[in-house]
């Protein structure tokens, strides 16, 4: 089933370069698993979805990550101005799109 939207959806993809450095830790922003969950709830709240797609082996991910998008998942002034997610740019792991349709992480990255 296609989800719909009756007014436009805010959603900001940040796209870190791929494979530019050491490993990244694993730890972070809570991971996408359903596209048209983290919409709706976008929706009802009026907030835009910034999306941080990680690599495994980028320094600027984890700069980006513990600088700025961590702090701001923990000052709970951003609650109500921002949905935070991230997203493994090379995982094969499953993914509900947009659309409602299943993918994986790394071809919605190709999509985007």
């Amino acid at each position: 089933m296609k989800f719909s939207f009756k007014q436009p959806l805010n959603i900001f993809f940040l796209v870190a370069a791929i494979n530019c450095g050491s490993p990244v830790q694993a730890a972070g922003l809570p991971v996408v698993k359903d596209f048209t969950v983290e919409a709706r709830d976008a929706q009802t709240r009026q907030v835009p979805i910034l999306v941080l797609f990680m690599s495994e082996s980028c320094e600027y991910c984890e700069t980006v990550l513990e600088k700025f998008l961590l702090p701001m998942q923990r000052d709970p002034e951003y609650n109500d101005k921002v949905i935070l997610r991230q997203i493994e740019s090379s995982s094969g792991d499953a993914l509900i799109d947009f659309d409602g349709k299943a993918t994986t992480y790394r071809r919605f990255l190709q999509k985007a």
